[in-house]
């Protein structure tokens, strides 16, 4: 048997080397920065508590414009969006809170949930687009938003990483989960380490100093500075207000020490 000299095992293991390491550098240009662990990939929203200043406004407007089930609460409402509870209760004093958050949409039917949308309410345009989509290029998705009564900015999103296309005209049916909301801080990248640390999952292909998407596909924490504009608006500045999450698939929970927010595991 001829066996292969040291120099040959040398080439062949540089060889493996580069190949592996040119494998993982186009996967890194194609998706982003690798999830560090699956926990990412399994965290799922439970429930999601807001506050409003009008919450007697939101249930009719979520189940007779939205066409959810709402079920009243003593503190407010509460909203049942697909696989997530999205619940309301009242402000404290003159407080006027306001959030972002995202429901999934099949990620075919953009098109046509903007055709269910057209007689219900209107869409926000974003100045850039020229019109009410936003096309996100880096996590290959398309967007509309709009307002809920309370000045919340809802948006639907249609993912087309994920393998939830669905037959059929648009319906309240394809409201599928909460899959974003928006935690405002004034340090972008200190909130980041401590989800990060404390609840055990990644941050979603890039962050900056100013915005950080933490989280999946699925479940993602927006993380924004506080003054930031709230996409797609001009004007509309973030504002920090208390939320309190109840998520699966993490491994720890997140205390409101230095914001308003708690994350607890289900």
């Amino acid at each position: 048997m001829n066996y292969p000299t040291s120099s040959e095992i040398d080439r062949r293991t540089f060889l493996a080397r580069g190949a592996a390491l040119f494998t993982a550098l186009h996967a890194s240009l194609l998706n982003g920065p690798a999830q560090a662990d699956g926990q990412s990939e399994s965290m799922r929203f439970q429930r999601i508590a807001l506050e409003s200043h009008v919450p007697d406004a939101l249930a009719p407007f979520y189940r007779d414009v939205l066409e959810l089930p709402v079920n009243a609460t003593a503190e407010g409402c509460e909203i049942v969006a697909g696989e997530s509870t999205l619940a309301f209760r009242k402000a404290e004093g003159d407080a006027k809170p306001f959030y972002h958050f995202a429901f999934n949409i099949p990620e075919n039917k953009l098109e046509s949930a903007m055709k269910w949308a057209k007689p219900k309410f209107s869409l926000l345009h974003h100045r850039k687009s020229g019109g009410p989509v936003v096309h996100f290029r880096a996590w290959n998705a398309h967007a509309v938003y709009f307002l809920d009564p309370a000045g919340n900015i809802v948006e639907f999103i249609a993912r087309h990483t994920l393998d939830n296309a669905r037959d059929g005209a648009f319906s309240s049916d394809d409201i599928l989960n909460v899959s974003e909301i928006g935690f405002v801080t004034p340090d972008v990248p200190a909130l980041e380490s401590r989800i990060q640390e404390s609840v055990g999952i990644q941050t979603y292909k890039s962050s900056s100093p100013v915005f950080a998407p933490v989280g999946n596909a699925h479940a993602m924490f927006i993380l924004a500075k506080e003054g930031r504009v709230w996409l797609p608006t001009d004007d509309v500045n973030a504002k920090v207000f208390a939320a309190s999450v109840i998520a699966s698939g993490i491994d720890g929970s997140l205390s409101g020490e230095m914001e308003p927010f708690t994350v607890t595991r289900a």
